[in-house]
């Protein structure tokens, strides 16, 4: 059939607006999936049946994620007023240099201190949560910046902060809600966040039928780190601080410590001016305060006001850690930002408040039925324990039993049960000359993160293996932590270990003398020796490994502390037993 010519241009014309469109629709959908930073898990996605059959067969070692982390962002009072003046409006040119980081990771993170309640007097333009967005922000921590502590002040907040593309962390309408991290994936792995408060004047807490905050002295603190940690590859946790104190404090590091070992990979903490320092930490990383990234008070500072943190994690092992330092202008804004060493933020001594750490105040932290079964120093007498962890390198542990019976003294050792098989003829001499042994775990595993039944097995297992060892049944009075973990603030956990070590008819051994933590993981013999006779007293726990610096300086730690009238015995002797 001969179709007329003007149809024919009609049938065409649809025919090419039809292709127009579905190219313009792919190639919107393309920059979308390019452009867009990072899916929520929420999407829920089924994986074909190809790639589960990939997944079940290979096992690619995930790409690297870089996460960053920035300090307070106070975007009210004079800087508002100054950004309309001088700034059209645009909030996001306050970022300045500092953008180009901000944007360039995969995740970032930041402490929004402010309020986007319309009843708040001193709210925020909530123009600023859309410039937080595109400035690279993809999750918010809360905490209070205004005069309206309302709950309803709160759910405004964070519904402006969520209808421009950004989570927020630690908030939630019920006390369920709060405590869910919210989780981002990336790179094929999730990364969760939860955000807790330790400022009563914050907002409010949540409870079962408000909305509020997550609180730092919830006593489920472990259970919902350990439960986030489960939904996530790596976890996030951040602190707003309640403490202005110049540097960090032994409550922050307890708290800290406690993230960690419940499942955190990073801490973050979060408190107006002062800067503090950054903390290796069992596998993870602590950075105690990051500062200001934007103070909001207009007023030039003097020198770095804070810093942007970032890292690189693969397969959930933190490879690089990078800093910068940010410099405001005297209108508020971000004048410069500059790469500073991370050595030198790194905390390389543990000086709080510029005191030797006392052990004292980790022990009143723990609950009675911890502290009745536990000893961290002596009587006041003149005498000390030197104790002695890990064993792993048999060498080492003949260095010290030779050392000791040089020197006509005695020791305890806490040998992990692994290396007993390796270690009999040393561990049948330590026994033979008066050494004690106490319990220190099969595997030095994280007893965070164990079930009442691993914790049993850790037990029995050295047990057996000591037994084995030596050919006879050897009771020992002892339990040890490893890493303290379970112990340093962790009332529910310590409350566990606890019990199940009393059912073995052990205490447990914490210490309050170590040079690891005291100076350096990396100190030396000479300074491991001068830490080590300085800060011993009448009845100390000192706590040594089994490195060759320990091992270098043993020597001359029993002659200091003996200068010192002090003779080291056993840890059963120093207590009586």
């Amino acid at each position: 059939m001969d179709i007329p010519f003007h149809k024919k241009v009609i049938f065409v014309v649809i025919i090419f607006a039809g292709v127009f469109t579905i190219g313009i629709g792919a190639g919107y959908m393309i920059d979308s999936v390019r452009n867009k930073k990072h899916s929520t898990v929420a999407d829920n996605t089924t994986p074909s049946e190809t790639t589960a059959t990939i997944s079940q067969t290979e096992k690619v070692t995930p790409p690297e994620i870089s996460l960053t982390f920035t300090g307070d962002i106070t975007m009210n009072g004079i800087v508002k007023k100054n950004v309309r003046e001088k700034l059209d409006g645009d909030y996001e040119k306050i970022f300045g240099a500092a953008k180009t980081i901000l944007q360039k990771a995969d995740i970032t993170f930041g402490n929004f201190n402010g309020t986007f309640g319309i009843n708040d007097p001193e709210r925020t333009d909530s123009k600023v949560a859309g410039a937080l967005q595109g400035s690279g922000f993809d999750v918010l921590g809360m905490s209070y910046g205004g005069r309206d502590r309302s709950v309803n002040n709160l759910i405004e907040t964070s519904l402006v902060i969520d209808g421009n593309g950004v989570l927020h962390a630690g908030a939630g309408r019920s006390y369920e809600n709060a405590r869910e991290p919210k989780i981002i994936e990336k790179n094929g792995q999730t990364v969760g966040y939860l955000t807790f408060s330790d400022n009563k004047n914050d907002w409010p807490f949540a409870n079962e039928n408000d909305a509020g905050m997550l609180s730092a002295d919830d006593p489920q603190l472990e259970e919902i780190i350990s439960e986030a940690k489960a939904k996530s590859d790596i976890l996030v946790v951040a602190f707003n601080w309640a403490d202005k104190a110049t540097s960090h404090t032994l409550r922050q590091e307890l708290l800290s410590h406690t993230a960690i070992d419940s499942g955190a990979t990073i801490v973050v903490g979060h408190y107006g001016n002062n800067l503090h320092d950054i903390e290796y930490y069992h596998g993870g990383l602590i950075a105690y305060n990051l500062g200001n990234l934007v103070r909001g008070n207009g007023i030039k500072p003097t020198g770095i006001q804070g810093i942007i943190l970032e890292t690189g994690i693969r397969a959930g092992v933190i490879n690089t850690v990078n800093a910068y330092g940010v410099v405001e202008n005297q209108n508020g804004f971000i004048d410069s930002v500059k790469e500073i060493s991370i050595e030198s933020l790194v905390r390389d001594k543990g000086v709080i408040k510029g005191n030797i750490r006392d052990y004292s105040e980790i022990v009143e932290s723990l609950p009675p039925s911890v502290t009745q079964r536990s000893v961290f120093r002596g009587p006041k007498v003149n005498k000390v324990a030197i104790t002695i962890d890990d064993g792993w390198n048999s060498a080492l542990i003949k260095k010290a039993l030779d050392i000791l019976s040089v020197k006509n003294t005695t020791a305890t050792f806490f040998t992990v049960g692994v290396v007993s098989d390796t270690n009999k003829l040393n561990l049948v001499r330590a026994v033979t000359n008066g050494i004690e042994l106490g319990n220190h775990t099969d595997t030095h595993g994280w007893l965070t993160q164990m079930s009442d039944k691993q914790i049993r097995n850790e037990m029995d297992t050295w047990q057996k293996k000591i037994d084995d060892a030596l050919g006879r049944h050897y009771q020992t009075s002892w339990f040890r932590p490893p890493f303290m973990a379970g112990f340093s603030g962790h009332t529910k956990t310590a409350e566990r270990v606890t019990a199940i070590a009393t059912e073995r008819n052990m205490k447990i051994a914490l210490w309050d003398v170590d040079p690891f933590t005291g100076i350096s993981m990396r100190a030396n013999a000479p300074a491991i020796t001068n830490f080590v006779v300085s800060n011993a007293r009448p009845g100390s726990i000192i706590l040594l490994h089994f490195t060759n610096e320990h091992m270098s300086a043993l020597p001359d730690i029993i002659d200091g502390l003996r200068k010192k009238g002090l003779e080291p015995v056993t840890l059963s002797e120093l207590m009586g037993q």
